[in-house]
């Protein structure tokens, strides 16, 4: 499929300025050009893109693009208005233009984007006497992709610096907070104060960890993500092709664990005939700048996937013969593999020392289960076996050491788990271990738009944290507000989002605050306006509305670790279930419990029981909340038609079926309702007493063999059937016998 151009609002908005072209034979060539690759250049410098593009001549041609200067009274009216939304200033922050950007524009005469070609001043170098030519045209294509990936991009060619334009109006943004980090800011940080070193226990090394708490995460987590990407130029939903590559080394991990597969077969990698690490081993992990690992194993150098089926091929049992480092180690290794097969994983863009950009594979910080792990982890760790080769010196990394550890066995066995490289740059780029300059014409703004994509995976990473609060109002209506933590300031508590937007306490931390906040609009509708109104008055939300929130967006809200207050009454939203109600049927001989029982359909609400009458009647609706006493009931229409069946089935439960209700007081899950009569029923058929013998039995039973005797009796009269089993010559003939004249003595 061909490269897509203008896959934004406001990249589209761009290529209006290929509207009303009267040859339109120039446009599909010049989306042809901007495809293959004949744009080499793009310079913009101000309101003027300059770029050379390769035709049939040998030299590549000349285009030059103008766009018109904004008028200053205007512009100012303009960025004056946008002040007063802080809610479209925080998405462009996140590379996010909002359409009330276009028609506040419009309103103050503003004309950002162009409606036509003629709106553009455009020379192009070759003979072809029609404007727009192809090569304008496929420079017009290029740049709406630097656009989709840079909406800031859409004032700077108009010559405005926005972000300079709003500090000067005392609005503090900066677009530092999505900077892709280096390498060494994430393996470096200062000392906070000179101090002796803790004194490490080897013992630590050998703990072990539990997995039991890891859940599956990487479909929810996958399903954060936007669907089709902008900074993808190929075609189809990179997203689908993510979690397809990422789904297969999920099930590779997972048999790797579960001890069906092998790393070295799962990665095609050929077993080493000896290995080369032993009991007396120090192996040390060494990482260089552009991020490729390599291990030191008794001072030789060996590949890290060598060292990772090393550690494999070491039973646990066998660890506490190994030095801490080793013991260490294999546990990041296991550490590794299973949040790897449970895909709490999530993918971090960053930048070498040269400007290339690469992926690193990170745990999942947003998952509770996961950091209580990596605090294990850390306090396991021996020190100085993590280290950065430098150009001339490997220095000890002394940030974040277990994660920034995990993270080099993460990503090379993510790569190792792949089947092969993609020969699709991007795919390559997450899972293969590629690096990638984006030094391309319009690739300088798609190491932004990966970092924009993955931004929610670190939301509350920030320094400022949302707390989403839910409460009750009256007339089945729900209000949401936000509060705000500052995680340097544990003890300061939440404040209200309205303090923060309110006067000038907060005036430089406010978009940093909002920035990670305006993450959350597309889960909660209605955020944008609330900020932009100063937080004053909470959002509300209808029956219908919030419904779909409480079931749908509040559990994304929180696998981002955002806490969600909620009021007792919906903190466990009850759901109706099929149960039954047990009467002891008139009239029927005493014998076995399951011949004596009847039945009727209800209706279980938590620990309530209705019939089907009281429930229709309550039920007036389905697919939104009732309130029903202190609790909220939530029943689809799908789920309500399995109920009417229920009450509708012609056919009876069987013996069996009523059997085990009783002696349960459950049916599949929900309470079932028993009258009097047959609590007394069971009651007496499951006491434990003697059994009186029959009159024909002349024998002396032993105690035992009473106890034998009684047991098979009342196990008959409940329903049950009975195996007895004991050693040779203990009677067991004798109770079977005995049972069976109690049976003929009461004319059975």
């Amino acid at each position: 499929m061909a490269q897509a151009f203008g896959k934004t609002w406001w990249g589209r908005q761009w290529l209006n300025s290929l509207n009303n072209i009267d040859f339109e034979n120039r446009l599909p060539r010049g989306s042809s050009y901007a495809r293959k690759g004949a744009v080499t250049t793009i310079d913009i410098n101000g309101n003027q893109i300059n770029a050379k593009v390769s035709g049939s001549r040998p030299r590549p041609y000349n285009v030059t693009i103008t766009l018109p200067p904004f008028d200053d009274f205007a512009l100012n009216a303009f960025i004056d208005r946008l002040t007063q939304q802080p809610a479209v200033i925080s998405k462009l922050l996140n590379r996010e233009l909002a359409p009330e950007v276009l028609e506040l524009s419009k309103k103050m005469g503003l004309e950002v984007f162009p409606r036509q070609w003629s709106d553009l001043k455009m020379t192009c170098s070759c003979p072809d006497w029609a404007v727009p030519c192809k090569h304008l045209a496929a420079v017009i294509y290029k740049v709406s992709t630097a656009i989709d990936n840079d909406p800031f991009l859409v004032f700077s060619l108009h010559n405005i610096d926005l972000v300079n334009e709003l500090n000067r109006r005392q609005v503090f943004v900066t677009k530092e907070n999505t900077a892709i980090p280096f390498i060494a800011d994430l393996y470096f940080e200062e000392p906070k104060k000179k101090s002796k070193p803790a004194v490490y226990n080897p013992e630590n090394a050998y703990r072990k960890l539990s997995y039991a708490a890891l859940k599956p995460l990487h479909e929810p987590l996958i399903a954060l993500l936007a669907d089709y990407p902008v900074f993808y130029p190929g075609g189809g939903n990179f997203r689908d092709k993510y979690a397809a590559c990422l789904v297969r080394s999920v099930k590779k991990a997972q048999k790797i664990l579960q001890g069906k597969a092998s790393l070295e077969v799962a990665a095609g990698k050929a077993p080493k005939s000896e290995p080369s690490i032993d009991t007396h081993s120090q192996p040390e992990i060494v990482v260089n700048e552009k991020l490729r690992p390599s291990a030191l194993i008794n001072g030789t150098a060996v590949s890290l996937p060598d060292l990772l089926v090393q550690l494999l091929q070491i039973p646990a049992a066998g660890i506490p013969d190994y030095q801490p480092a080793t013991a260490f180690l294999h546990t990041t290794l296991y550490l590794a593999l299973h949040l790897l097969a449970n895909g709490g994983v999530v993918p971090q863009i960053v930048q070498q020392p040269d400007h290339n950009f690469s992926i690193r594979w990170l745990p999942a910080m947003l998952s509770e289960p996961v950091r209580v792990l990596i605090t294990q982890l850390q306090e396991m760790q021996p020190p100085g076996i993590f280290r950065l080769q430098e150009s001339s010196k490997q220095v000890a990394i002394n940030k974040d050491t277990a994660i920034n550890l995990l993270a080099v066995f993460l990503t090379d066995l993510v790569a190792m788990l792949q089947e092969k490289d993609t020969d699709d740059l991007l795919l390559d780029l997450f899972f293969s271990r590629a690096s990638h300059a984006f030094k391309a014409p319009a690739e300088a703004t798609l190491s932004g738009g990966i970092q924009a994509w993955l931004q929610k995976y670190y939301l509350t990473a920030a320094a400022y944290k949302p707390q989403v609060v839910v409460e009750e109002t009256t007339a089945e209506r729900f209000s949401i507000s936000i509060n705000i933590s500052d995680k340097n300031k544990p003890l300061q508590g939440h404040m209200p989002l309205q303090e923060i937007l309110s006067g000038n306490k907060f005036a430089r931390q406010r978009f940093q605050v909002l920035q990670s906040l305006t993450q959350l609009s597309g889960f909660i509708n209605g955020l944008d306006a609330y900020i932009n109104e100063g937080a004053d008055t909470p959002i509300v939300m209808d029956n219908a509305a919030f419904t779909t929130f409480l079931l749908q967006m509040i559990p994304a809200i929180q696998l981002l670790d955002i806490d969600v207050l909620l009021p007792k009454a919906l903190q466990q939203v009850l759901k109706p279930q099929p149960s039954i109600k047990l009467t002891a049927q008139k009239g029927k001989s005493f014998l076995r419990l399951d011949e004596l029982l009847d039945f009727d359909w209800q209706i279980a609400i938590g620990d309530t029981l209705l019939n089907e009458a009281e429930f229709k009647q309550l039920l007036r609706r389905s697919d939104t909340l009732i309130k029903y006493k202190s609790q909220y009931i939530y029943v689809s229409k799908a789920e309500l038609e399995k109920l009417h069946t229920h009450f509708s089935a012609a056919k009876k439960l069987s013996g069996f079926q009523l059997l085990r209700a009783a002696l349960s007081s459950d049916y599949y899950g929900a309470k079932v309702n028993m009258t009097g009569e047959v609590r007394d029923l069971i009651k007496t058929l499951t006491q434990v007493q003697e059994v009186p013998l029959p009159a024909g039995i002349h024998a002396q039973l032993r105690p035992y063999q009473q106890r034998g005797y009684s047991w098979l009796y009342r196990n008959a009269q409940i329903g049950f059937g009975s195996v007895i089993a004991d050693d040779m010559g203990l009677g067991k003939t004798l109770q079977v016998i005995t049972t069976l004249l109690k049976y003929k003595e009461e004319g059975l």
